[in-house]
């Protein structure tokens, strides 16, 4: 019998890292696509020949990054995760499934997972970005007496059509799998892991 086999994709550093060598071993890890310096990580195993450092993002953001003030920090970050994006893209090769980190990274590879009849499963380490947006806007008024700021930026609206655009959503807690559903998203859709 064949296993299924899954592409796995975070932009950065993740407890993905710790897992794919055992996907390897058994046969079902396809691609994994990350992100991180040149040479890193060295632990990946049987892992490591199927596995794409796609770096470039991360040099881009601790060498440019720093010296950006707030609004332009938030696009440069945008177009450093398009790049990533892009670089997952010309280096895809298709699996039924695509288990990615929501981080407003993956949007179009959700798109062309979808398109090839995959199945997406992402994983959310946070509330909805609707639900943080609210909870830091009553944080600035009520609490810090801060004048009123936006908190939905543009990596946070693309992590909300990554949340409706995917098959199903791994949380770790019930207070995310609550603002999952308050914001419409099925429960059936939704699983919840333990972090130890």
């Amino acid at each position: 019998m064949q296993s299924i086999k899954v592409n796995i994709g975070v932009c950065g550093r993740f407890h993905f890292h710790n897992y794919v060598s055992y996907l390897a071993e058994k046969g079902v890890l396809n691609r994994f696509y990350f992100s991180q310096k040149i040479g890193a990580p060295k632990n990946l195993g049987k892992a490591a020949s199927v596995s794409k450092n796609l770096w470039i993002k991360e040099y881009l953001m601790r060498g440019i990054g720093p010296f950006l003030q707030d609004h332009y920090a938030e696009q440069f970050l945008s177009f450093c995760h398009e790049i990533w994006q892009n670089l997952v893209l010309q280096n895809w090769d298709s699996a039924p499934i695509f288990h990615l980190l929501l981080h407003g990274t993956g949007l179009r590879i959700i798109k062309k997972t979808k398109s090839e009849n995959g199945i997406v499963l992402v994983e959310i380490v946070n509330a909805h970005p609707l639900e943080l947006a609210k909870l830091l806007e009553e944080e600035d008024e009520k609490r810090l007496s801060l004048p009123k700021k936006n908190h939905l930026w543009a990596a946070e609206k693309k992590r909300i059509e990554e949340i409706y655009e995917s098959d199903f959503l791994l949380v770790p807690s019930n207070w995310v799998l609550s603002s999952l559903i308050k914001y419409g998203i099925d429960k059936k859709k939704i699983f919840k892991f333990l972090m130890e």
